[in-house]
């Protein structure tokens, strides 16, 4: 495999970018996306020790703001390959090797995020251990957020129980232990990889940040955080030598227990540990009184642990109404439905799911939804089969239940949820929505259309019906290339809608528009495309990429002077750092020239914008020669200076 070959008909590979935990990693283009991604091969000595079902099904359900996104896990002649997001950025690795120092409270931002990623992770059924953390595996990305990566190699704790990847320096000692004897063919089974051997690991990568030194001095009986004298405080040092010990029952047992001592480091000063020691012992003399109150402060507290279960339940259900309803990107989508998880997960909180079993069910309704919007379809059936389970009262669940069967393609399941939940009282757009999906997936498109088109067109159906419906609706005709229903339908809900309702149908129609010209060439799409997004511009919602087809738009319609100037007010305004506006007004000047008489030809600009664009991608850590594009402008203007048209 090598750069230019197409990997799985959808992957061409650009470069090598690195190595892995268990392979190779390359930066490769999506060709149906049109964006990076990062295609990992796992080395074929490994491949009989990873399980691609469980793998995928691990990978693929992993949704929070520090991880890529994992879009693909497949076999090929050539081996097993990851897909994933790729997160523009460097390593903490490199910032250790070029010599950086950093601030305490840049160490505990990280710490903070890497803690709630963690907990994410570790909290997960089955728990996900990820077993390789180190500064390699942690990227800083452009915002200044961490990302954690490589995650062929995490453990479960069910399954590849004897894959072990280990970075000797960060492991902890168990798990330089396990890995010694798995190789020597020996058992292992005492020697246990859990949460608290990626806290170690957490650690170890900390301490090299901080003190320079190398962690598996510190595990071999090096120097303690706080024996070192480092501008530090002694709080975080503290708290820092803690998650290092080599014994595991003296580690914080938990992400969780790590962070509520990172959130009160004011308990982890010398002072304040040593208190609280004296106060053990007089705590120890009070315990026979408290005996005696027992009772009565159980019923209390049982009674403050249900408020507080209802407390985050209502906020949780407030939160996903804001955003599942107004249909939010994927990102917000995927941190709310983080945030379900998270609830669902809370230990303090089992017995009330037990006891509250429509409110279990709700959850889980929401979960499934998430799951929906992200695309994760097999996931999203599972948790709602659980709350159909729970909560068979709630209707929602029967509707999205046979959506998302039928999108993965049991059609035959789907048929017998709507059933069930016609039985249960489901409503007419409500099966009439369902319905939809289900003729889309036996490949009925007219019935399809016509049952989504009717749900969509119904003002009893409610804006999120109409809005799922609508969309349906959209997606089929994308499908179909049937572009002239598709903007006759826009143009119907648009008459229909206002405010950000008919920003997305003005979106939408430029979207479709756009689409409609670049396979066909009809230039009467350019038309209907500008006014689509010149109308979303005036109304004050025209966002980034919304402008860039805008401009796109108006070039193919030779409407240069348009095109130049839309995107001289987008590099002065909020994008004024995006390499690719630069980028397309190169590519606008240049064409300018081209139209322009002999003795006004000016390619001046044409450079100006490209080596400002040049600029800002070397910048965010990238280079020319990862965009397509941009080479080919470069190769542009090398021709112009050859032909005499710039200067060298």
């Amino acid at each position: 495999m090598g750069p230019g070959d197409i990997l799985g008909g959808l992957y061409q590979i650009q470069q090598p970018i690195g190595q892995g935990g268990l392979g190779t990693i390359w930066l490769a283009y999506h060709l149906n996306l049109q964006k990076y991604v990062v295609v990992k091969k796992v080395h074929d000595r490994f491949t009989q020790l990873v399980n691609c079902r469980i793998e995928v099904d691990i990978l693929k359900s992993l949704h929070h703001r520090y991880l890529p996104q994992v879009y693909d896990f497949f076999e090929a002649e050539d081996g097993i390959f990851t897909v994933m997001d790729y997160i523009p950025g460097k390593d903490l690795q490199k910032y250790v090797q070029e010599g950086y120092t950093f601030s305490e409270e840049q160490l505990i931002t990280w710490l903070h995020q890497l803690l709630d990623v963690l907990d994410y992770l570790h909290t997960r059924t089955p728990k996900i251990i990820h077993c390789d953390i180190k500064p390699g595996n942690i990227m800083i990305s452009d915002t200044g957020e961490i990302c954690l990566i490589d995650f062929n190699i995490s453990l479960d704790g069910v399954n590849n129980k004897e894959l072990v990847g280990v970075s000797s320096r960060y492991a902890a000692p168990e798990q330089i232990t396990r890995a010694k004897l798995v190789m020597q063919g020996r058992s292992a089974g005492e020697f246990v990889v859990d949460e608290q051997s990626d806290l170690y690991s957490l650690g170890a990568v900390f301490y090299r940040l901080m003190s320079g030194y190398l962690p598996e001095e510190r595990r071999d009986g090096g120097l303690k955080l706080t024996q070192m004298g480092l501008p530090y405080s002694d709080n975080l040092c503290n708290l820092l030598d803690k998650s290092m010990e080599n014994a595991k029952d003296k580690r914080f047992k938990s992400a969780k227990a790590m962070e509520d001592g990172l959130n009160h480091l004011e308990r982890w000063s010398r002072e304040y540990q040593k208190l609280s020691r004296q106060n053990l012992i007089m705590d120890i003399s009070y315990a026979a009184c408290l005996l005696i109150l027992l009772p009565m402060m159980l019923i209390g507290f049982l009674r403050m642990k249900e408020n507080e279960f209802f407390e985050a339940y209502d906020a949780y259900m407030e939160e996903i109404s804001v955003y599942y309803e107004d249909n939010a990107d994927p990102s917000a989508v995927s941190a709310v439905l983080d945030n379900g998880i998270k609830l669902l997960n809370d230990q303090r909180f089992d017995d009330d799911f037990k006891k509250y079993p429509d409110q279990h069910g709700r959850v889980l309704l929401s979960i499934g939804q998430g799951e929906l919007l992200l695309e994760q379809n097999n996931q999203a059936v599972t948790y709602l089969k659980q709350a159909m389970q729970e909560a068979p009262s709630e209707l929602a669940i029967y509707r999205d239940l046979a959506i998302a069967q039928a999108l993965t393609g049991d059609t035959k399941g789907a048929e017998d949820t709507l059933s069930l939940g016609k039985l249960h009282g489901l409503s007419l757009s409500d099966s009439l929505l369902a319905s939809a999906q289900i003729y889309a997936a036996e490949g009925n498109y007219e019935d399809a259309y016509n049952a989504a088109l009717q749900v969509a067109t119904d003002p009893k159906s409610g804006d999120l019906l109409m809005l799922k419906a609508s969309s349906l609706a959209m997606d089929l005709i994308s499908d179909q290339k049937d572009y002239a229903r598709g903007i006759t339908l826009v143009n119907d809900m648009l008459a229909r809608s206002s405010g950000t309702m008919r920003a997305m149908w003005l979106r939408k129609g430029g979207s479709l528009a756009l689409e409609a010209y670049q396979i066909g060439s009809d230039a009467s799409y350019l038309k209907t495309g500008i006014s689509y997004y010149e109308a979303l511009r005036q109304e004050g919602y025209g966002g980034y990429a919304d402008l860039l087809n805008l401009s796109y738009l108006y070039e193919a319609d030779g409407q240069l002077t348009k095109a130049r100037d839309l995107l001289s007010d987008m590099s002065q305004g909020a994008w004024k750092d995006s390499y690719e506006v630069y980028l397309r007004l190169s590519y606008v000047y240049y064409r300018i020239a081209n139209e322009a008489a002999v003795s006004q030809k000016d390619y001046t600009y044409v450079r100006t914008c490209f080596n400002r664009a040049k600029e800002l991608l070397e910048q965010s850590g990238h280079s020319v020669s990862e965009i397509p594009d941009m080479l080919q402008m470069e190769q542009l203007i090398q021709d112009l200076v050859i032909s005499g048209w710039l200067n060298p």
